[in-house]
């Protein structure tokens, strides 16, 4: 099992599919949005995207 894990959803959609058409993986889950790490000054959340992938 592996993780596709970039900064925009368009990203890990588009590496996804790619390592799909050339079966360098077999399955890919939907694209989950987590939090990266937190600003230091304003303390917000930033957010990157994530696919498991088997």
């Amino acid at each position: 099992m592996a993780w596709i894990q970039e900064k925009t959803k368009e990203e890990v959609e588009t590496l996804r599919d790619k390592l799909l058409q050339s079966g360098k993986i077999k399955s890919a889950g939907k694209v989950e949005k987590y939090i990266h790490h937190r600003d230091r000054k304003t303390h917000e959340p930033i957010y990157h995207y994530q696919c498991e992938c088997k």
